[in-house]
């Protein structure tokens, strides 16, 4: 809390429904002695939820500025119900450390929105089984009623569960069985119905959906034994197929790489294969960087020896998404059988090593102390985490910390000391994340640093003479 920045609130808790929108009065009062420009901003909330109509405030010593907060959460199951806390901050623009917080509460009231699907909505059979899928689109937890009922009283009705409880924002199922409740009419059609309801006793009046489903009783007396002929050719015709696939199949299996490898570019690795059958005669072999999108032959009708040397190409990009593709033709070159890479590999560029390089002030150059200038430096390599900024006034004999552990963001702004010299420089340490030096670089010739005067601000005054008349002797 700043004693110069002064935070009100209408009101500290705010209760909305989803969709719709509430505002909060804000004052922001301020206790300074200087004029200073507030930012408005809002921590803990969604940035899509809110908006101030004011969000900056330019204010004389003892003045106040109001706006208004606006609070409006959508109406979708990601915005859950319940208490969100958040708070109003005003910071100085003179000084950014200034800032004073005001601590709010939202109350996000719960809503259902759900729907309901049954499949099959038909079943032909002495009994059915039927999946009931329930979306739950609203914000908060739905509990659902499921009953089921048909005109005739004829069937008999068994859920897995006739309370479902769905999430906000997720689905639940449950099952039901359906039978005639004595002996089932041959070839007959019953019709039932499916009423989903939610379980809200402060709602008198409570919305409820509707399925329809369908029970086909099957017609009497079917021919078994024609289900035991169709059965035994089946099993014959099933015991045919696996000897072919185990035994005369033609079929081609990649040994290397099966995945995990990590090659570099311009080395050369084997491809490694095994095939099974007489009829293959020769081998296509391809590469996929994408993860098997994309394919570039390698080899296009190559001997099926089992083994490729592969070169790899001087690719500039490195990729964790590679897979080899072998295809086996046969004498009339068509494809007879494929296989892929079991997992992926990785093919990268050579390593380069990480270094950082100085780009200014490198030179001879000018510079007013007390003046921002940016310290700027390209990096290559990766590993860099972070770096340490320095200048010398003395050609490089002695350094002074600037700024330690920047982010390597290839420039700092440095706001330059109000020292006289002629013999400056800069320098740059690059780190890992470990704090192991990687690499530094100071500026290639000495630049000079000029002092500058000493400007008084302005100020208004307003002298009362009558004063000093009456100090006159």
């Amino acid at each position: 809390m700043s004693a110069n920045i002064g935070v009100i609130l209408g009101t500290t808790r705010l209760e909305v429904a989803a969709g719709s929108s509430a505002e909060i009065s804000l004052t922001v009062r301020n206790l300074s002695q200087i004029v200073d420009h507030y930012i408005i901003s809002i921590e803990g909330l969604d940035p899509t939820w809110w908006n101030i109509s004011v969000p900056t405030f330019s204010l004389f010593p003892n003045d106040q500025g109001e706006a208004k907060i606006s609070v409006h959460p959508p109406k979708e199951a990601e915005a859950r119900a319940g208490g969100y806390s958040f708070r109003i901050k005003a910071t100085s623009k003179a000084d950014p450390q200034d800032f004073t917080t005001v601590e709010a509460l939202l109350i996000l009231k719960g809503f259902i929105l759900w729907d309901i699907e049954m499949t099959p909505s038909k079943v032909t059979g002495k009994s059915g089984t039927y999946n009931i899928k329930i979306n739950n689109l609203g914000n908060t937890d739905a509990v659902i009623v499921l009953e089921a009922k048909d005109p005739e009283e004829a069937l008999a009705f068994q859920f897995s569960q006739s309370t479902v409880t769905v999430p906000g924002g997720g689905s639940a199922r449950a099952k039901l069985d359906v039978k005639p409740k004595g002996k089932g009419e041959w070839k007959k059609l019953y019709n039932f119905q499916v009423t989903s309801t939610p379980s809200d006793t402060k709602q008198p009046q409570r919305e409820s959906k509707v399925l329809n489903g369908q029970l086909e009783y099957p017609k009497k007396g079917f021919p078994w034994w024609i289900l035991i002929v169709l059965l035994v050719l089946l099993l014959l015709a099933v015991g045919a197929f696996i000897v072919w696939k185990l035994f005369f199949e033609p079929m081609v299996t990649v040994i290397s790489p099966r995945g995990g490898e990590a090659w570099i570019s311009g080395s050369t690795h084997t491809v490694s294969w095994t095939t099974r059958g007489s009829s293959i005669t020769a081998v296509k072999i391809e590469l996929s960087r994408d993860g098997g999108l994309n394919w570039n032959p390698l080899e296009q009708n190559g001997k099926n020896d089992g083994v490729f040397p592969w070169l790899i190409d001087a690719y500039p990009v490195a990729s964790g998404d590679c897979l080899i593709r072998i295809t086996a033709l046969d004498k009339d070159n068509k494809t007879v059988a494929k296989d892929i890479s079991a997992n992926r590999f990785s093919v990268s560029p050579p390593a380069t090593k990480p270094s950082v390089t100085l780009t200014y002030p490198s030179n001879t150059v000018k510079l007013s102390g007390g003046s921002k200038v940016n310290i700027t430096w390209t990096a290559v390599g990766s590993g860099i985490a972070t770096v340490n900024l320095y200048y010398s006034t003395n050609g490089g004999s002695a350094w002074t910390l600037i700024q330690p552990d920047q982010p390597n963001s290839l420039q700092y702004e440095w706001t330059v000391p109000n020292t006289a010299a002629t013999a400056c420089k800069v320098k740059i340490v690059a780190y890992d994340s470990s704090k192991k030096e990687l690499s530094s670089d100071t500026s290639n010739s000495n630049f000079t640093i000029e002092k500058s005067a000493w400007v008084m601000p302005w100020y208004d005054l307003k002298v009362n003479t009558s004063i000093f008349e009456k100090l006159k002797p």
